[in-house]
């Protein structure tokens, strides 16, 4: 679910597609929430990252982390440029995480803006010194929402609906 959630965001927020054609996201999400029984949705953990894998605004600033040689992840620092565009998919993603039936999951520094390639790099200290403040209230905006609205998250035998919209303004419930 994380890389299905990350590379088709990387790969369709880059493109216009994406703007011009949100059934297509829909159609996906729909799939994926189809191989779950409704009871199981509402436990599922929706995470963006983990100790397992690189911390989620660096898969977002890359398209193959791993081609950053081994050498240089340890001391290795995203460029604005590169933070910044991790940044905003992060907020697109995160957003999708906490609107999907599930529990939305967020590891550690996450919140505040922590990067890192995978193990170790990626299980690093709490950084007290350098926190987003941005994406901060971002996720306590988000944590809030998800809080003051959880019976509607709840799937039970009700129907999944999802809406999108388009920029003529016209919208689609599915």
């Amino acid at each position: 679910f994380i890389k299905f959630k990350l590379s088709w965001i990387r790969r369709k927020v880059k493109s216009s597609s994406f703007f011009q054609h949100p059934y297509t996201f829909t159609t996906e999400i729909l799939k994926l929430v189809e191989n779950y029984p409704r009871p199981a949705l509402d436990c599922l953990m929706n995470l963006l990252d983990s100790h397992d894998t690189e911390r989620v605004l660096t898969l977002l600033a890359f398209d193959n982390p791993e081609s950053i040689p081994v050498e240089q992840r340890p001391t290795y620092k995203l460029s604005d440029e590169q933070y910044q565009k991790a940044k905003y998919l992060l907020k697109f993603a995160s957003f999708i995480q906490f609107t999907l039936p599930g529990v939305p999951c967020i590891y550690y520094g996450d919140e505040i803006g922590m990067y890192g390639f995978r193990d170790p790099y990626n299980r690093l200290g709490y950084t007290h010194d350098n926190i987003d403040k941005d994406l901060l209230n971002h996720y306590i905006e988000l944590t809030t929402f998800r809080n003051e609205n959880k019976t509607e998250f709840i799937t039970n035998d009700t129907d999944l609906v999802v809406v999108s919209g388009n920029k003529d303004k016209s919208s689609n419930i599915y």
